[in-house]
């Protein structure tokens, strides 16, 4: 085909030439290309336009896009209003391409009987042809849900609506009230993400109230309120959101605010913008916060007007009135009104000892941001603050680096990065100075372990302390009892702990003694929910078997490393089942044997009472083996075992030289099975897999033939084939 679409009003031979093409294309047929050739051609030559539809239907039948017809259909409805034919024809092209039980239940569901007219028969039937089982939807009356599953026999749509799951709607019910949500819908986005709209919900709560009517269209405040408040927010925090997000508002030119609070917010077509009359009504602005939200928004939006002399000279008399009307206890107004003085050719000059500015009633706002109370009480907006850091930190480091010393400690986890990386990319070295006289004191601020979580290998590079320093303050930390912004960052300290790779990634350059100490820390940390601390130790002792040994480590003898502790539960019950024999049937029997040689006289010459003896020496033996064994090993059933990485409870498929691929189920130390593949730990093949990840070399250790090179194609979990064998009975 070409690539250039032709235009019928030019030529409508190349254009009809251009369509045929098209119809023959099969699976890469461009609908919608087509579609609007269609209605150009219609244009252009309205007789023949439903001949070229019908051309377009049928390849659409033969490729089963029910979507697809559904929307043509509607696209023709445009030139085809008050025509009642129409009906009769589209009836008949729906059936063409509903024709399975499913089908015919829709249509009789969607109306085409004739009751209703034929817009809503077909809107009705695009509805019913896109809604199935994870179906994203919304009912006036039971609000959100997700389709569980469509039943055409009983011509049913089973919900889980979050007021009543597995609710029943017939067909013809949810085709005239139920509503698709598309991805980008309040409800959707709160279902796939809630963290993330809890987030937003705080961070920019006027994008949320946005997503409210772009999804729900015009709403009164209250409004607004019913459909936010035990989704996103509480109900206790819904006067702070909403004066944040009123504000915003506000200054959003394609936002209308109305001012009686009965009268629906809508979302404008055309923004306000800055002209003339915008610019005088400015002038007498007073609200400090419209005030910079206009101008950030003026900035942002036509900033060509800031080389206007005119607008200029407004923009610094409003901005000037935000300065030195700004409280003290919202410093958050003063950085913001600094801040815009750049774009307008505010250009500061500060030192250690002075600060110089033109407007001149600027000097003292920028003396009072180096101040360390002004500088915390910004942290109240995390995007606010880091803007004055950075801003600050251009003009005078000197000055902001003693400063944010004194109230690191203090600062909210939100806000710590800022300054923090900051204080590590200046060279006078105070912030590494200050951690590595934490790290000694054993006293590391939970909001610095927090940055020190993000920056391990920056923490090694300036030699401020040593991962297994860091991961042994966590643990410290975790188990101190702590409120508010330490309490804070405390919980998100764990959010790396629960990461499946963080922890064992973080001791992977450690000595094995200390990755030992590390899994044996870990296992005292008591403010850690037993489940998750034994999924922790379990991701470590995969990816460094060794580590297991301090699970049986105490009274006992110390394991020699490299041994692993666990087997299946399917060999664990055999090996118990070969020391029940043992005890309770072969050395009984074993003694009855002794005793029955005795009575053959003289034992230096009695060789069957030598022989029973031997054999004794050899049941005693064997019987504190396998005490030992099963003391010091612990049977599995390797559920919730990682599987990122080749170690016990997954299965590696490896390609060999000339393309052979075989598995391999690496289980517990006592486990083999040749027929499903499953090898030992301790067996050197299981050793040189682990740790490796798919798209690893390695080498395979042979017999006969010497080490073969081969490639790790995947790592996954184990097969219901092998779990079923680890539940048997052997």
């Amino acid at each position: 085909m070409e690539t250039k679409i032709p235009d019928p009003v030019i030529d409508l031979e190349a254009a009809e030439n251009w369509l045929l093409s098209a119809l023959d294309q099969g699976d890469a047929l461009p609908y919608e290309a087509c579609r609007d050739m269609v209605v150009r051609l219609a244009s252009a030559r309205g007789a023949q336009a439903d001949s070229w539809a019908e051309l377009l239907h049928e390849a659409l039948v033969r490729l089963e896009r029910q979507d697809a017809c559904v929307d043509l259909l509607e696209t023709q409805l445009s030139w085809h209003t008050g025509d009642v034919r129409f009906t009769d024809l589209a009836r008949r092209r729906i059936g063409d391409i509903l024709r399975d039980s499913n089908g015919l239940a829709i249509m009789e569901s969607a109306g085409w009987d004739g009751s209703i007219p034929v817009e809503e028969c077909l809107r009705r039937t695009r509805l019913l042809c896109l809604i199935g089982a994870g179906t994203l939807c919304f009912d006036k009356t039971w609000g959100f849900g997700v389709v569980d599953r469509c039943d055409a026999f009983y011509r049913k749509i089973i919900i889980d609506f979050r007021l009543k799951p597995q609710h029943a709607l017939s067909f013809a019910y949810a085709a005239e009230t139920l509503r698709i949500l598309d991805d980008n819908h309040l409800l959707a986005r709160c279902h796939r993400d809630p963290d993330g709209m809890r987030r937003q919900a705080v961070e920019t709560p006027d994008s949320l109230v946005r997503l409210v009517l772009e999804g729900f269209g015009p709403l009164t405040v209250d409004q607004v309120r019913e459909r936010l408040v035990g989704l996103v927010i509480e109900d206790a925090g819904w006067a702070a959101f909403w004066d944040g997000a009123r504000k915003r508002l506000k200054a959003d030119p394609f936002i209308h605010i109305p001012a009686r609070r009965s009268e629906p917010i809508r979302i404008l077509e055309e923004a306000r913008g800055f002209h003339g009359a915008w610019m005088e009504r400015f002038r007498s602005e007073r609200d400090m916060e419209q005030i910079l939200g206009q101008v950030e928004l003026l900035v942002r939006q036509e900033p060509e007007r800031l080389k206007d002399p005119a607008y200029r000279e407004v923009l610094f008399d409003r901005l000037s009135f935000v300065i030195r009307g700004a409280p003290a206890r919202k410093p958050a107004l003063t950085g913001r009104a600094v801040l815009l003085g750049e774009p307008l050719g505010c250009k500061p000059e500060v030192s250690p000892d002075s600060v110089r500015c033109e407007p001149a009633a600027w000097v003292g706002a920028i003396e009072h941001l180096y101040k360390p109370d002004t500088l915390l009480d910004l942290t109240g907006s995390a995007t606010v603050f880091a803007r004055v850091i950075a801003f600050l930190g251009r003009l005078c480091p000197a000055r902001l680096v003693p400063a944010l010393s004194d109230i690191v400690e203090r600062l909210p986890f939100t806000a710590v990065d800022a300054a923090a990386d900051f204080m590590a990319a200046d060279g006078n070295g105070v912030w590494q100075t200050m951690i590595r006289d934490a790290m000694l004191a054993r006293l590391v601020p939970p909001v610095v372990l927090l940055w020190l979580c993000r920056h391990v290998d920056w923490m090694e590079q300036e030699q401020v302390g040593t991962r297994r320093e860091l991961v042994l303050h966590i643990f410290q930390t975790l188990d101190v009892s702590m409120t508010d912004e330490p309490a804070r960052a405390q919980a998100q300290i764990r959010k790396f702990l629960d990461q499946s790779d963080w922890l064992t990634g973080v001791i992977e350059p450690l000595p094995e003694k200390d990755q030992q100490d590390v899994l044996r820390r870990l296992d005292g940390v008591l403010s850690l929910d037993a489940g998750d601390r034994r999924s922790m130790m379990a991701r470590i002792i995969k990816r460094y078997p060794h580590t297991a040994v301090v699970l049986t480590a105490g009274d006992e003898p110390e394991t020699p490393a490299g041994t692993l502790h666990f087997t299946s539960w399917r060999s664990y019950r055999e090996r118990m089942a070969q020391l029940k024999d043992l005890v309770e049937v072969q050395i009984p029997q074993n003694s009855k044997d002794i005793a029955h040689a005795r009575s053959y006289g003289d034992l230096r010459e009695n060789f069957e009472y030598q022989s029973a003896r031997e054999q004794q020496r050899l049941f005693m033996q064997r019987q504190g083996e396998l005490e030992s064994d099963l003391k010091s090993v612990r049977g599995s059933d390797f559920k919730g075992m990682p599987s990122e990485v080749a170690g016990p409870g997954t299965t590696v498929m490896i390609e060999r030289t000339g393309g052979i691929r075989d598995a391999y189920v690496i289980l517990g130390e006592w486990d083999r099975d040749e027929a499903l593949g499953i090898i030992s730990s301790k067996s050197r093949m299981a050793e040189v897999l682990a740790g490796k990840r798919a798209g690893d070399r390695v080498v395979l250790p042979g017999a006969d033939a010497g080490d073969e090179p081969a490639r790790i194609v995947a790592v996954e979990p184990l097969t219901d084939a092998v779990r079923a064998w680890i539940g048997s009975a052997g």
